[in-house]
């Protein structure tokens, strides 16, 4: 999937690998990878605030996925996290921060007001 067709963290984050067994998948990949990425944006510095946060914004959540269990436990979001290869995550972050850059660069230049002499 190239850069352009990508336009959401769901879409960047789609392509890690999850290599869980799949009866040990109570929460998906993309939904504990959606939390810690919007957590550490927030400011979450250990596994307790990304589920503090989590529960906080459940609603928000459930918005751009189903979160059908809930917010994982600190201990899941640590088991899961040390599973996913950091190459990939760092990858996958800096393509969605490009897209984001690229988004609002694209949205300040339309709201530019001409300027006036």
């Amino acid at each position: 999937m190239s850069l352009k067709t990508k336009r959401t963290l769901v879409d960047c984050f789609g392509e890690i690998q999850d290599t869980r067994i799949e009866r040990h998948k109570k929460y998906s990949l993309l939904e504990i990878i959606t939390l810690v990425v919007c957590g550490g944006i927030c400011g979450c510095e250990g596994w307790e605030d990304f589920v503090l946060f989590g529960r906080c914004k459940i609603k928000f959540f459930r918005r751009i996925l189903p979160y059908c269990q809930g917010i994982p436990s600190k201990s899941m979001l640590h088991r899961v996290m040390s599973g996913i290869d950091p190459k990939a995550f760092e990858s996958c972050f800096g393509e969605w921060v490009k897209l984001i850059t690229a988004e609002v660069s694209n949205r300040n230049r339309r709201e530019e007001l001409p300027k006036k002499f």
